[in-house]
């Protein structure tokens, strides 16, 4: 295992976080495994959002030994606050939640658009009944 392998591994525990939580980085499970496990390296753009994500400077990712030097994030401006870091999870969930709401609305929106259409269509301003009841429910 090579330093850059054992420094991430160390961080993502050290955060309590699991090798499927990546995802938002385009990491999927198997390929952070394989990163830590040191059979494959990312590129050089995902190195640095890595890097970002956990505010440790490049050069002390790919050289140092950041658990045994006890190398701490390095703070910026533009830095999110520690807490950041700790809420991913909840932040995560929170996301699942709101697409499945957003994947709902979107049918819904669906369905009204067709209404509208059939209404536009009909010349008396009478749809069917079937969009009758879906204009009502959409009321």
């Amino acid at each position: 295992m090579g330093i850059f392998s054992k420094n991430l591994r160390h961080l993502r525990e050290s955060r309590g976080l699991k090798l499927d939580e990546f995802e938002f980085l385009g990491i999927k499970k198997g390929t952070m495994s394989n990163y830590e496990l040191g059979n494959t390296e990312p590129k050089l753009s995902l190195l640095c959002e890595i890097s970002k994500f956990f505010r440790i400077s490049i050069d002390d990712f790919l050289l140092k030994d950041i658990e045994a030097e006890k190398i701490t994030p390095v703070v910026t401006e533009t830095a999110p606050p520690e807490t950041a870091n700790n809420n991913f999870r909840e932040l995560l969930d929170v996301l699942r939640e709101k697409d499945s709401t957003i994947r709902e609305m979107a049918e819904e929106i669906g369905m009204l658009k067709q209404t509208i259409t059939q209404l536009k269509q009909d010349k008396s301003g009478r749809v069917s009944d079937a969009s009758d009841s879906t204009v009502a429910n959409a009321i």
